[in-house]
């Protein structure tokens, strides 16, 4: 039976963006590998694509991801072991399985 957990993942885009999701990604959990992605499908090198609705190209750090039987609280702790330029601007959203709306977490480095 699937447990869904819908995640983003907000950052700086003063961030060093691709060493900060790297970092990111190395989380691990039941032996899968972390794999947000970024909304702005642009920084994939996909130039004048986008998957988002709008006449602009976003211009936020927004990552996202949909996770079965997904440790939160586990990844949360593994988000305030890395070292941000700009602790304050990095937050997660979820809805978990049986959630009627979105939550918001502010991550607060250790």
């Amino acid at each position: 039976m699937s447990n869904v957990t819908n995640l983003i993942l907000t950052i700086s885009t003063l961030e060093n963006e691709i060493e900060k999701m790297q970092q990111v990604n190395s989380f691990e959990y039941r032996g899968l590998q972390m794999n947000l992605i970024s909304v702005d499908y642009n920084k994939n090198n996909a130039i004048g694509t986008r998957w988002y609705g709008g006449t602009k190209f976003l211009e936020a750090g927004i990552y996202i991801g949909a996770f079965n039987h997904f440790p939160l609280y586990e990844f949360i702790e593994h988000l305030k072991k890395i070292k941000w330029e700009y602790p304050k601007t990095v937050q997660i959203i979820y809805q978990e399985q049986n959630d009627e709306k979105f939550s918001i977490i502010d991550i607060e480095p250790k």
